[in-house]
């Protein structure tokens, strides 16, 4: 604990000035003036020998392709709805099949079905 004493001069010293008066915070802020500039013209470019910049070719959309021959699985996480866990665990324990066999049938199941046999139809 300090041993100073508590001096009321302090907070007189601290008080506002009597000249600043109390902002209205409903009121619109003033606008802000408007400067008149002129447009900025882009100068013109020399023209050099460049070759053109060769875009790359759009994304091939995986779903229409059929899978490579030495497609290897992949380590990911995935969230599933409890029920959905429990209907994957029991069909990996009666079918005695891993639950990633399962999902992979599953999921060609469901491209075939929705983009075609061949990968390539819609």
């Amino acid at each position: 604990m300090s041993n100073k004493r508590f001096d009321p001069a302090a907070l007189q010293a601290s008080a506002p000035a009597p000249s600043l008066q109390p902002v209205d915070f409903m009121r619109p802020m003033d606008p802000v003036p408007q400067t008149t500039t002129e447009p900025v013209t882009p100068k013109p470019v020399a023209k050099s020998n460049a070759q053109p910049v060769i875009e790359a070719p759009a994304h091939k959309d995986s779903r229409y392709s059929a899978p490579p021959d030495d497609d290897v699985f992949e380590a990911k996480t995935y969230r599933l709805k409890r029920h959905r866990h429990k209907q994957l665990r029991d069909e990996s324990y009666f079918t005695n099949q891993d639950m990633q066999v399962i999902v992979d049938t599953a999921l060609g199941e469901y491209f075939k079905k929705r983009y075609g046999a061949s990968g390539n139809e819609k």
